[in-house]
């Protein structure tokens, strides 16, 4: 895994920063005026990009780079 947040877009961090509180794609979309499947596409980016297989992943990044 990729423990650095460099590789992301300020978009995909955003993206990042709200699944960590536990938001669902749609409501993450709702929140950022985005489709449903904009926010699955980075999502899908995000996980690329940190070599993340699952989201708990995401979390652990997120948390060791002080996201939350």
């Amino acid at each position: 895994m990729d423990y650095t947040l460099d590789k992301l877009s300020e978009r995909e961090k955003e993206v990042l920063l709200l699944i960590t509180q536990g938001n669902t794609n749609k409501k993450i979309g709702e929140t950022l005026g985005i489709a449903e499947s904009t926010v699955e596409t980075h999502r899908k980016n995000i996980k690329s990009k940190l070599q993340a297989k699952h989201t708990t992943d995401l979390f652990r990044i997120a948390h060791l780079n002080n996201l939350f």
